[in-house]
């Protein structure tokens, strides 16, 4: 069993890439901390120690295993502990869930927020929900320019306010349908069913800037059709993606 110790002063041999599925765990982990401390001797001090990096990782009991045996949640925490044994202050990942089952994702999202509290994690995914649940600021950018920065609540509350509406009215199904698209500032009207005998539920898509509260009121007021409930609805990350980068296209989804 190999000491995790940085007390190796001999010259680290090159290995080729392909001999690294052969490797065990322990001694890529081990090879990865004497390089760095050969590369930076001054920050050798501030390097954290291979077995707690693997501690951190939970890969401490595959340790001895080659990682070419190792399910591809594994090696992906294996890349993260040989990332960290430099105690890097920002860590980059790109797609760090591609490809990994459930399970193997919520372990991992769990490990970026953990890493999240010792370092800055630039997340970068097209998994939205994803992004939505592990981090703590979001930036969105499209076709190489910025349309957003923002935390996800502040993005949420600021791009969702007034923009869907959810309705329940009591009244006959197409006909209300059609009034509700007939009102200025309204973009798109759906059908979501029957909540109740009698009573229809509609999600309302509302134009930037265009509030139709007062007007949907009295016009279902004429008709006899009472407005049962009304509530704006948060959209999800992916909605103000959409959004946010049609927006920036001019309305033509690219």
């Amino acid at each position: 069993r190999p000491s995790y110790e940085y007390s190796s002063s001999a010259p680290l041999r090159s290995l080729p890439k392909q001999s690294l599925p052969s490797c065990a765990c322990n001694c890529l982990i081990l090879a990865a901390a004497v390089l760095r401390k050969q590369q930076k001797p001054s920050q050798a001090l501030k390097m954290p120690k291979p077995s707690s990096v693997m501690a951190l990782t939970k890969i401490t009991q595959y340790e001895n295993r080659l990682i070419k045996n190792l399910s591809k949640g594994y090696r992906q925490r294996v890349g993260m502990a040989q990332a960290l044994i430099g105690n890097p202050p920002v860590l980059i990942l790109d797609e760090p869930t591609v490809g990994l089952d459930p399970n193997q994702i919520i372990e991992i999202r769990a490990l970026i927020k953990a890493l999240g509290k010792h370092h800055t994690v630039i997340l970068s995914s097209h998994i939205l929900p994803e992004v939505e649940a592990v981090c703590d600021r979001i930036i969105i950018i499209d076709h190489g320019k910025l349309v957003a920065d923002d935390t996800a609540e502040h993005l949420t509350s600021q791009t969702s306010a007034d923009r869907r509406l959810l309705v329940s009215i009591a009244g006959p199904e197409k006909e209300t349908a059609e009034l509700i698209a007939a009102i200025h500032g309204v973009d798109s009207v759906t059908i979501l069913g029957e909540k109740e005998p009698g009573v229809e539920e509609y999600q309302i898509e509302v134009k930037p800037n265009a509030d139709i509260r007062r007007d949907l009121f009295d016009r279902l007021a004429k008709r006899g059709w009472p407005l049962l409930s009304s509530k704006p609805q948060a959209m999800s990350l992916e909605d103000i993606f959409i959004n946010l980068t049609l927006e920036q296209n001019g309305g033509v989804n690219q």
